[in-house]
């Protein structure tokens, strides 16, 4: 199901109407997700970690995803009502995926790094011990929105065990940070270039040692009128070197000068993360 109003009869007016009905319709029919494993584990700094794992029901082994929450979130959001994809949809689709709380949100101690360093290490340590419990399988990563940072620095870390990234509108750079989520956000370092030389995706991606997937719908779902992140994640991994790169469903490789944009809403993101997730798991 896919919510469409011709241009000229938009307004504020009925763009709040557009939303609370796509909120509406994506409630449906949502599969409820097993409970969840409770996962503890240490930073490289030594800090406890809160991590959970949704397992499928029947014999693996099952193909695993880690969800890396958007900017500021916990890890629980990814199973809130309004989340574009939650774990019982993955199981449902015989897919093991995990989350976890970063340093400084929820339940994991430290301070909010803000999709740098600490945090890349953070998501390495719940892949390496998703890695173990599958005896070498490997780990597919999805950031959702601002966990694009985090999410591309722990695949640069993770060579071998990480097939590839899928970044749903996350920023690509200290300005488009800026635009999505406010001038006052992330607080600490936003004119450093150093600083946000370990964060911003653009830098991360052209020296990403796998694959790199760019889902966006027209209407960030952030932003309305916001596609300079996705343009400039695209020419970075264009321009650089990571082993393939993919904008929506356009082939790999291939850096459009008009990207076909997934549709406005909730309900066409998560279709579209549900199908490009199961095809990524699917080709091992």
């Amino acid at each position: 199901m896919q919510i469409t109003v011709h241009q000229h009869l938009r307004s504020p007016g009925v763009d709040r109407w557009l939303d609370r009905l796509d909120r509406a319709a994506l409630r449906l029919g949502r599969p409820q997700a097993p409970a969840p494993t409770k996962l503890e584990l240490r930073s490289a700094a030594g800090y406890p970690l809160h991590a959970a794992v949704w397992s499928p029901t029947g014999p693996g082994p099952h193909p695993t995803v880690v969800l890396v929450p958007d900017h500021g979130a916990e890890g629980a959001a990814v199973g809130a009502p309004h989340s574009p994809i939650q774990p019982g949809e993955l199981t449902a689709a015989g897919i093991r995926c995990a989350t976890l709380d970063l340093a400084g949100r929820g339940q994991s101690w430290g301070e909010d790094d803000f999709g740098g360093p600490e945090h890349q290490d953070d998501v390495a340590q719940l892949v390496a011990a998703l890695v173990g419990q599958a005896r070498g399988g490997r780990v597919g990563l999805i950031g959702l929105g601002g966990g694009n940072q985090a999410a591309l620095g722990a695949a640069r870390r993770l060579a071998g065990a990480v097939p590839w990234v899928i970044d749903w509108e996350g920023p690509a750079d200290a300005e488009t940070t800026r635009s999505l989520y406010g001038e006052d956000s992330p607080p600490l370092g936003v004119d450093d270039a150093r600083w946000w030389s370990t964060r911003a995706a653009v830098a991360q991606i052209p020296a990403l040692p796998c694959g790199y997937v760019r889902l966006q719908a027209e209407e960030d779902h952030r932003k309305l009128g916001e596609l300079r992140h996705a343009l400039r994640c695209l020419h970075a991994a264009a321009d650089g070197r990571p082993a393939w790169f993919q904008i929506n469903d356009h082939p790999r490789g291939e850096r459009p000068l008009r990207p076909v944009w997934i549709g406005r809403g909730l309900l066409p993101a998560r279709a579209a993360l549900l199908q490009k997730i199961r095809t990524l798991c699917a080709a091992g």
